[in-house]
């Protein structure tokens, strides 16, 4: 069901003992709001991940409070979560999509960069304009958004990319994976 390249957009929901859905109720909040504020259709996801192999399996790859991560074989990470499969529509050279992720493994969080992206949904102003600076840190839409970037398919302004550009983005198709 999964392909190596996949980006999956999904919502899930705060637990107390994993700090890594931490921020989902605050991304979540502020998400909402600025859609109703700005009369925009809402995207009901907070985190995005991207599929590619570790250590000969299909696995979850994804910017998480300890870093950019493989964190579980992607079906077991997936169990019991409504997601949203997005399978690129440019060619997707799965070799360098494993190549891009493990040059990026263990990459920190960009806390910083989360307020960021809230701010500029909020004011629609961007603070950081050099784009160097960014490969230094990471947040979940922000690292895909680079990964793609750097196999020459995707816009000059990653960095600015959320789970909603992604949702409403040509470059994708979508496949919904209801699991109640």
């Amino acid at each position: 069901m999964y392909k190596i390249g996949d980006c999956i957009l999904l919502d899930e929901p705060f637990n107390l003992l994993n700090v890594n859905t931490w921020l989902n109720p605050f991304v979540k909040f502020f998400i909402n709001l600025w859609h109703k504020v700005r009369g925009i259709k809402y995207v009901d996801y907070s985190h995005a991940l991207i599929v590619a192999n570790y250590n000969g399996q299909m696995y979850a790859w994804e910017a998480v409070a300890n870093g950019f991560v493989p964190t579980k074989p992607i079906e077991e990470r997936l169990k019991g979560i409504d997601h949203l499969i997005l399978r690129p529509r440019f060619f997707i050279n799965e070799s360098k999509v494993n190549l891009e992720c493990q040059k990026l493994e263990g990459t920190p969080y960009d806390f910083e960069g989360v307020f960021n992206q809230l701010e500029y949904r909020v004011t629609t102003t961007w603070r950081f304009v050099n784009e160097q600076n960014f490969a230094k840190k990471f947040y979940c839409t922000e690292v895909i958004a680079y990964i793609y970037f750097q196999l020459n398919e995707f816009p000059k302004d990653w960095y600015k990319w959320s789970q909603k550009e992604f949702y409403f983005s040509p470059y994708f198709t979508h496949k919904k994976i209801n699991t109640r």
